[in-house]
């Protein structure tokens, strides 16, 4: 006959199941230590799970034991708070090559800029001529030191490209290489108590936007941050009354940035940390699929699925929404920026035309300018996001075997198991 009931119940009916349980109470007794009872508090803090069947035969209560009624075996997956720490950024910056490849990288853009600026400059002599007046030099000579300035200018923008895919496509070998170590090192006790979920978007959605986007980010976000300082340099040089109110409008600027930041760095991390149960219900459908359709619960883990999904739709449109909220603030003050620059070059009468054109063009791209390299420069940090997650299982636990360098490779551990005899066993297990 099948019995039918709960746990407690099925327990005090004496039945099948309850004679079952007791036989492997019995078991557990039997392999249990003599010693076990003078166990130190922290080594049964460490594994309650095991000890929880056997309590539970022993007692025909419906209530759990005290000790063990809020214990969990799965912790809530937790997220930083606040900048990105140096050290992650340090350490994406050691992957990438380190203060060798810093500078090289850093070389190239300002060379890119130096190039473009002098390209704009050079038109704007060449345009300011006085056509009236004997030349100097004729229109081929102007026209040949420009194509020169802007192919040198492709050249070195070609190579830096170049330099940023490769340096970045190391850096995301060296952080992969690094977070596969520490997880094939964990002990155990690390895959039983975190949902395979967090290994897998680890592996997959973080390490993806460390290998295609965080070197793309930061360099384009260091190039839009040279031509916003070129940009301002120029308009400061052509017409210097200016500059005050410049510096004032960079200055709210960099304060609204900085109130944005805060909490679109935080809403980046919450939808890194509602990605994980998707991918651990996934993972739990796939392997549990025979189990599911016996127990007929198919339409409760297809909504329990969509909760999920929809969860972590709410932080991309929360994302979303705040880069919405930006972006009407930066073109609002940045047509300020502009209308300021235009008017101060109007009053000045004294310029020539030429530059005085040149100036009102670089007050045009201003506000353009200034949006790319705030949004960049918010895009670039939050990517940061995958470099910490990624860090903090770089770091994990290792088993005591390859914290002392003892055995690293399997043919290690084979020679160390084979030497250690019958009674050595592995340490750390």
């Amino acid at each position: 006959a099948v019995e039918v009931g709960s746990y407690s119940q099925l327990l005090a009916a004496g039945g099948a199941f309850a004679a079952l349980m007791k036989e492997a109470q019995a078991e557990d007794a039997e392999g249990l230590d003599s010693g076990s009872d003078t166990a130190s508090e922290p080594e049964q803090a460490e594994v309650p799970a095991p000890t929880q069947p056997a309590a539970a035969a022993a007692s025909t209560s419906s209530q759990p034991p005290a000790a063990a009624a809020g214990a969990k075996l799965t912790q809530h997956e937790s997220s930083a708070t606040g900048r990105v720490s140096a050290a992650v950024v340090w350490a994406y910056l050691s992957a990438l090559g380190g203060v060798p490849a810093l500078l090289l990288l850093l070389a190239g853009f300002v060379g890119t800029e130096l190039l473009r600026v002098g390209a704009t400059v050079w038109l704007s002599v060449w345009t300011g001529q006085d056509q009236a007046a004997p030349q100097a030099h004729s229109s081929l000579f102007y026209m040949g030191v420009y194509a020169a300035i802007s192919g040198a200018q492709l050249l070195v923008l070609q190579a830096n490209y170049l330099c940023v895919a490769g340096y970045g496509i190391k850096a995301g070998r060296v952080m992969h290489e690094q977070l596969l170590h520490s997880l094939l090192g964990a002990p155990m006790s690390f895959f039983h108590t975190t949902p395979t979920g967090r290994i897998i978007n680890r592996l997959t959605k973080d390490t993806s936007d460390i290998d295609r986007n965080l070197a793309g980010n930061l360099a384009f976000a260091l190039r839009a941050m040279l031509q916003l300082a070129s940009t301002v340099v120029l308009i400061a040089v052509g017409a210097p009354f200016s500059l005050p109110a410049l510096l004032v409008m960079m200055g709210v600027l960099w304060a609204l940035y900085s109130y944005f930041i805060a909490s679109m760095r935080q809403a980046k991390r919450l939808e890194a940390v509602s990605r994980s149960p998707v991918l651990s219900n996934v993972n739990e459908a796939i392997h549990g699929a025979a189990t599911i359709r016996a127990f007929g619960i198919t339409d409760w883990l297809i909504r329990r699925n969509m909760a999920l999904v929809n969860n972590n739709a709410a932080t991309t449109l929360l994302n979303q929404s705040l880069n919405r909220w930006l972006s009407v603030r930066l073109e609002g003050m940045g047509a300020l920026c502009t209308l300021l620059a235009a008017l101060v070059t109007v009053e000045q009468q004294s310029g020539q035309a030429a530059t005085m054109g040149l100036l009102l063009t670089y007050a045009l791209q201003i506000t353009a300018a200034t949006s790319m390299t705030l949004r960049v420069g918010s895009t670039a940090e939050q990517t940061f996001n995958a470099v910490e997650r990624v860090q903090e299982y770089c770091h994990l636990p290792q088993e005591l075997s390859k914290t002392d360098g003892s055995a690293n490779t399997p043919e290690q551990r084979a020679a160390a198991r084979s030497s250690s005899g019958s009674g050595g066993g592995r340490q750390g297990d």
